[in-house]
Parts: C-alpha cells; sequence; structure tokens
C-alpha cells in the first residue's frame, strides 16, 4: 500500500514538473491551430501527463 502512495506522489511531482514545458508547447502550437487555441488548458493537462507518463516509464524501464 505504501508503494502506491510512493508511485502516486511521484506521478504528481512530474506532472507538476512537465506543465511548464507542457504550457510552452501548447503556446506554440496555438500560433498555428485554432482548434488547440480554444481549448488550450484542455491540452497542456494532457501534454503535463504524456510527458511525466513518458518520463516514468523510462525511469521505471532503466
Amino acid at each position: 500500500m505504501i508503494d502506491v502512495i510512493i508511485y502516486s506522489v511521484f506521478i504528481l511531482a512530474l506532472i507538476a514538473f512537465s506543465l511548464s514545458p507542457a504550457i510552452y508547447l501548447t503556446n506554440k502550437l496555438s500560433n498555428k491551430f485554432i482548434f488547440i487555441e480554444n481549448n488550450s488548458t484542455k491540452i497542456s493537462i494532457l501534454f503535463a501527463i504524456l510527458f511525466s507518463s513518458i518520463a516514468t516509464f523510462f525511469i521505471f524501464w532503466f
């Protein structure tokens, strides 16, 4: 049970640290696509979750 809590805190920390690159990427893409500009908050959150999931996968894989 404690492993699940540690893993959850680790994932939340990675999401927090990957939010800045996600916002940057969303701002760059919003200049090109109207859909991304209209839904920028949702897409930033999805990018942050994606980046943190990829980071978690590589951290636990190696």
